[in-house]
């Protein structure tokens, strides 16, 4: 059956999925609900594998071709976000607090679909192997699935994912060689020093004063900087010290940020340039000041030869391509499963005027879904033949 013929045959069962996806949302390494809807849909298909709990709710379904050949990798996401659901359509969350703000819903449904396709159009050689990820938000769920023992019965040559993008005209594909996604990692420091009456706070050890001097020479970084080359930026998402009774002087304080940079040898120089500044000031003042990393993130190196497969798929479905100049912001745990092999993460438009991803009216578009999947297949069969 050709792509487009299929795709136009089966969108309202997709769009149907999307909407039951979206109608029951989980956080981050609780995607019981997803799994469970993911997994009956494929349950209904002509499938070769199903290997389902890995990493925590992590499905993996194998569909092999008539011969041997390489194997092929693609993911979608499971999780949702802790966003109040703002819109009022029929099949918005019904969980207080809990939406697919990122698109991940629609992401699952264009694998789905990919699924369904080639559980009907077997490849003449090799395998397609489609991944529901747990966690991606988190930035632990491909980490628990490469650690789970079920994942070593999977091995892949090819691995490629996609993210719906807003800012970018819809169905149009967003492509970069070499760093795509940006390197991050949260930043969390606990200061330690001794509260005092207020009239004899001088006596004291008071870590506000480190702590304003640590926000005043971090808070102007928020907008980016350069540094050897490389791009750097720190955003400053939390800080407290005291208390509001006004009966003592701060005896801790606390700051959290998030570093973001673009590739990650520039990431090694914003630590080494942070933890300077942190231990200089605390050598300075005496106060002790823990420092934690969370949330760590890679960036995602997109492999010159994954990149190009994108390209010729995109000019085959008649996509607009978006060529990046510098990776986008926003983080991924992608680069997990990209090495060793060849592998790639692209965008694609959700829209100009919307809601941006992670806004409480935000909803990804239906109308990606055989884009996605149109993509997705088009980058299979190159490589399959």
């Amino acid at each position: 059956m050709e792509i487009a013929d299929f795709t136009k045959s089966h969108i309202d069962e997709l769009v149907a999925l999307r909407h039951e996806l979206h109608m029951y949302p989980d956080l981050p390494e609780e995607e019981e609900n997803a799994a469970k809807i993911i997994q009956r849909y494929l349950n209904n298909l002509s499938t070769d594998k199903i290997i389902s709990g890995i990493g925590g709710c992590g499905i993996v379904c194998v569909i092999e071709g008539e011969n041997d050949g390489p194997a092929v990798m693609l993911r979608s996401e499971l999780d949702a976000l802790p966003i109040e659901e703002k819109n009022d359509f029929v099949y918005k969350s019904i969980f207080s607090g809990k939406s697919h703000k990122c698109g991940h819903d629609g992401h699952s449904a264009i694998l789905a679909g990919v699924a369904r396709y080639f559980s009907e159009n077997r490849p003449k050689s090799g395998k397609v192997i489609l991944l529901f990820q747990p966690a991606e938000e988190s930035g632990t769920g491909a980490a628990n699935m490469l650690a789970d023992p079920k994942f070593d019965q999977i091995s892949y040559d090819y691995a490629f994912a996609l993210h719906n993008l807003t800012g970018y005209p819809l169905g149009h594909v967003i492509i970069k060689s070499g760093s795509f996604n940006s390197a991050s990692r949260g930043l969390v420091l606990n200061l330690s020093g001794n509260g005092a009456h207020p009239a004899d706070a001088g006596l004291a050890q008071d870590p506000g004063g480190i702590l304003s001097e640590i926000i005043h020479e971090l808070y102007p970084l928020h907008k980016g900087f350069e540094t050897d080359g490389e791009f750097l930026k720190i955003n400053i998402t939390y800080f407290s010290a005291g208390d509001p009774s006004m009966h003592k002087s701060p005896g801790a304080g606390e700051l959290h940020a998030v570093l973001r940079t673009a590739t990650d040898k520039g990431m090694s120089l914003l630590i080494d340039q942070i933890t300077s500044l942190i231990e200089e000031k605390s050598l300075k003042t005496g106060i002790e000041v823990d420092i934690a990393w969370a949330g760590i993130f890679d960036a995602t190196n997109n492999h010159p030869e994954a990149t190009e497969l994108i390209r010729v798929a995109a000019r085959r479905v008649g996509t607009q391509i978006v060529e990046l100049e510098s990776p986008i912001g926003p983080s991924d745990d992608f680069f997990r499963f990209m090495n060793p092999v060849k592998g790639a993460l692209y965008g694609i438009g959700a829209g100009v005027d919307v809601p941006w991803l992670h806004m409480d009216l935000y909803d990804f578009p239906d109308e990606l879904i055989p884009n996605g999947i149109e993509l997705s297949i088009e980058i299979v069969n190159q490589i399959l033949k």
